[in-house]
């Protein structure tokens, strides 16, 4: 038997819909293996998305969406049922460029925003409130809007939360809904019964059935600051080796009752540095929630299961956090400001527009990045694994990824997925650096020398002036 919406639900569905757009992407496709090797094969393409208007403070006209809607886009426009099929143009102010959260903030200009205002002769856009998503249990009712498949109206389609999906070390927690959710549905919100937000729609899985997955709007909040302010967003993280606690363990640290996660080793330049932890302490509670001896939140603090990574990624950056370890048979509270910290090793650069390439006498070389990693080892078969170990042993961010035929490059026999280490056995490690060597060098000789992290080399007859 179906259940029954009652009037006053009706009427705050339908207003909630009001607050949900339809988003127009022009931009950048960034999953093509090809167009990532060689930047030069890019090609513009269209898609679309859905988004709804929020207030942040007395401030109107932004929109929330997920990031993978407006990540690589050129131009941006929004759609509305309050202003028949009016196109406006709205900027991105800020993005989580790793997706995790899934999450972009927009707005519209002054401009557009009064001229939205007079085409739907409102004074104020209607906008969406946050539900308490912490507060969240299984079976709660909820409805997902969008413009899903290409339809021109807001669609509503029924479920519940079936399941919670924790976080981890990489990604945010999740929520599951059984609620119908499909290509361009991307965006828009997931609403209880009083129309508040409890999420925003991410993805779905192909070959499942009636499951979909929805970002926390408590994940949105901890993050909205930065968006707002246009910073880079990076989700909390502990910095450190860990391992579950045991009776012996346990016991051999001096701690009576089994609780809490061993702390193995500690990163350099991590919260985990900066709020003192050593190995060996035992982290039992992190901002007064207790946590059991694999990680997990103890007791019903929440209507979920939760773990380590699901409490870290609740705080903003900025915000203090407390944790409470053991450490030589005593109890201690230690707390650090969080803040970026910076990455090691081989960044993300999943904004394409943000990766940098240089053409050379047929070698195409860019910065390396994880996306280029994933790109080589897809066409060409080689590892990752190899490509991180020998960018270790190479000390240079500079690998070529696409070799012309028919040039100088090719007939010197140099090799995709090698890393460029000198110029006229200058040490060359980034891409200012290589065009400052070569511009230097061909002032003074019409050939020149390069050579790779694989050992080879190339003497090239240099045309620049």
């Amino acid at each position: 038997m179906k259940k029954k919406v009652s009037t006053k639900e009706n009427i705050k569905y339908l207003m909630a819909m009001k607050a949900v757009v339809r988003i127009h992407v022009k931009g950048i496709p960034d999953t093509n293996p090809v167009a990532i090797l060689d930047p030069r094969m890019v090609e513009h393409e269209d898609w679309v998305g859905s988004g709804f208007f929020i207030k942040i403070g007395s401030e109107e006209g932004y929109i929330l969406t997920n990031a993978h809607v407006a990540r690589n886009a050129i131009h941006i426009e929004v759609r509305s049922v309050l202003t028949s099929d009016e196109p406006f143009k709205v900027n991105v102010i800020g993005l989580v460029e790793t997706l995790e959260p899934d999450v972009a903030l927009l707005k519209f200009s002054e401009e557009e925003l009064s001229r939205f205002k007079k085409i739907a002769k409102l004074k104020t856009i209607p906008f969406l409130e946050f539900a308490k998503s912490e507060d969240i249990s299984r079976g709660e009712d909820i409805k997902a809007i969008g413009y899903p498949m290409g339809m021109v109206e807001p669609n509503m389609s029924g479920g519940e939360i079936s399941n919670f999906i924790s976080g981890s070390i990489d990604a945010v927690e999740r929520f599951v809904t059984d609620a119908a959710i499909n290509p361009g549905n991307s965006g828009g919100p997931a609403i209880l019964k009083n129309s508040k937000v409890v999420g925003l729609n991410t993805a779905i899985i192909l070959e499942a059935s009636n499951i979909a997955f929805i970002t926390p709007i408590h994940i949105v909040k901890s993050i909205l600051p930065q968006l707002q302010a246009g910073k880079e967003v990076r989700m909390c993280s502990l910095g450190a080796y860990v391992q579950k606690n045991s009776s012996m363990n346990s016991h051999h640290l001096k701690q009576k009752d089994v609780k809490g996660i061993i702390i193995n080793k500690v990163f350099s330049k991590s919260l985990a540095k900066s709020a003192g932890l050593k190995h060996n302490d035992i982290l039992v509670a992190i901002n007064g929630i207790t946590i059991d001896r694999h990680g997990n939140v103890i007791g019903s603090h929440f209507a979920r299961r939760k773990n380590i990574f699901d409490l870290l990624h609740e705080v903003s950056i900025g915000e203090e956090v407390q944790l409470k370890i053991w450490r030589n048979g005593e109890s201690k509270i230690l707390t650090t400001q969080l803040k970026a910290y910076p990455i090691s090793g081989i960044p993300n650069i999943p904004v394409v527009s943000k990766r940098e390439h240089y053409s050379y006498e047929g070698l195409i070389f860019q910065k390396v990045c994880t996306e280029i990693l994933s790109a080589l080892e897809e066409v060409y078969g080689v590892e990752r694994v190899s490509l991180f170990n020998e960018f270790l042993e190479a000390k240079s961010e500079l690998i070529i990824t696409t070799v012309e035929e028919d040039s100088q490059a090719a007939e010197l026999d140099f090799h995709v997925a090698d890393y460029i280490t000198h110029v006229d056995n200058k040490r060359v490690r980034t891409i200012k650096e290589f065009d400052r060597a070569i511009k230097k060098s061909s002032k003074l000789k019409s050939r020149i020398l390069i050579k790779t992290s694989a050992g080879s080399f190339g003497v090239f007859e240099s045309h620049l002036k």
